[in-house]
């Protein structure tokens, strides 16, 4: 009943979004409810091989329920989930430092991927990364004040692990910190290596996370260590458009000390039909 906030659905900084009070009480008294006969549904299946599972979704309230399966949205989870573990992907002895002309522009070198990413209905086979927290597939955006997603203002398309005025070591100026890639057929990495938040308004905050972006889609956020303060920073992604996203966070706490975040979405071997009804 309440009115959507922020990125589609729930986020972390506006929750379900903010209270309707007609929405409430007409809900009170004339109210749909939905019920799914399952809680989950299990597949064990030898390769070339199909298989068909029915499931049913009843309105057992008293008005019309309305409901629609968006299967080329994405959605995320975090290591606070009993099915994801946080991980740390360690590539100090085999990466390749980046160099930076100024703390807000992108490296001159892009990367090449050794797979094509499939990210909103594209692919890509390189990206650039942004000193201040984000990798994208288009063109570089020198924005260090963070926003809400989606919105064109904002990278795009891009993939936000920590996006705000960052400031590693680069030649316009001093920075603490550097950023390290490494690519194989199998995942890319992007190390944000002990990274500096700019001193002026985030003295002591010092942030060590990865992006890792995988052949299937998925996109991994492991963060190993997040001193100071983590309030300010936007996370999670959006299209090149900047019209559809997945905002995880927006100026709110959530990444710490050895914690992950998958964002991903329906894998394409599965199909779901009816998607509304």
């Amino acid at each position: 009943s309440s009115d959507d906030l922020g990125g589609l659905g729930f986020d972390t900084q506006t929750g379900y979004g903010r209270v309707n009070a007609y929405h409430s009480l007409y809900n009170l008294l004339y109210n749909p409810e939905a019920y799914v006969d399952v809680e989950s549904i299990d597949f064990e299946l030898s390769t070339e091989s199909s298989a068909q599972e029915i499931f049913v979704i009843a309105n057992i309230g008293e008005t019309d329920l309305e409901y629609s399966i968006d299967s080329e949205g994405y959605s995320w989870k975090s290591s606070n989930d009993q099915n994801l573990d946080y991980e740390w992907i360690d590539i100090s002895s085999e990466s390749t430092q980046l160099a930076f002309s100024h703390n807000d522009y992108s490296s001159d070198e892009s990367i090449q991927l050794e797979f094509d990413f499939p990210f909103y209905n594209s692919f890509y086979s390189s990206l650039i990364v942004n000193p201040n927290g984000w990798v994208g597939f288009g063109d570089d955006n020198t924005e260090w004040d963070n926003t809400s997603i989606p919105t064109p203002s904002a990278p795009r398309p891009a993939v936000f692990g920590f996006w705000d005025d960052l400031n590693p070591v680069n030649s316009g100026g001093s920075g603490e910190g550097y950023i390290y890639y490494h690519v194989n057929s199998d995942r890319a990495v992007i190390w944000f290596n002990d990274v500096q938040h700019w001193p002026s308004n985030f003295e002591g905050s010092i942030y060590d996370f990865q992006i890792v972006l995988y052949p299937s889609g998925d996109i991994k956020l492991n963060y190993r260590s997040m001193q100071g303060i983590t309030n300010s920073s936007t996370i999670g992604i959006q299209d090149s458009n900047g019209v559809e996203g997945t905002l995880v966070s927006y100026n709110y706490s959530l990444p710490q000390d050895e914690y992950s975040i998958l964002i991903y979405k329906m894998p394409s071997w599965i199909e779901i039909s009816p998607l509304e009804g």
